[in-house]
């Protein structure tokens, strides 16, 4: 998931919609982050070229376009979200 797409599983993994918890990236924006965690969901600041993989919930995030980015760095983050997510599934 990568952009605000994050903030759906969130939404739907966060405890606080009765899930069990979740944890993913929409970059480094605090507002954003601070209404992933109202969710019960947990936030991992990354920046534009980085992603990050919730293991427990086979879950792997990018900002992307969360970011005042080039498309370069962008393209660069779309691409790490998914060697980590090709990684996963090869498992």
């Amino acid at each position: 998931m990568c952009c605000i797409a994050p903030v759906i599983a969130a939404r739907v993994l966060g405890t606080a919609a009765g899930g069990r918890g979740c944890s993913v990236t929409i970059g480094s924006d605090t507002q954003t982050a601070s209404a992933i965690q109202k969710m019960g969901a947990s936030h991992v600041a990354t920046n534009v070229t980085g992603a990050h993989v919730d293991e427990a919930n086979r879950l792997v995030t990018t900002g992307a376009y969360m970011f005042h980015a080039s498309p370069w760095d962008v393209f660069q983050g779309i691409g790490a979200m998914i060697d980590r997510f090709a990684t996963m599934v090869a498992k």
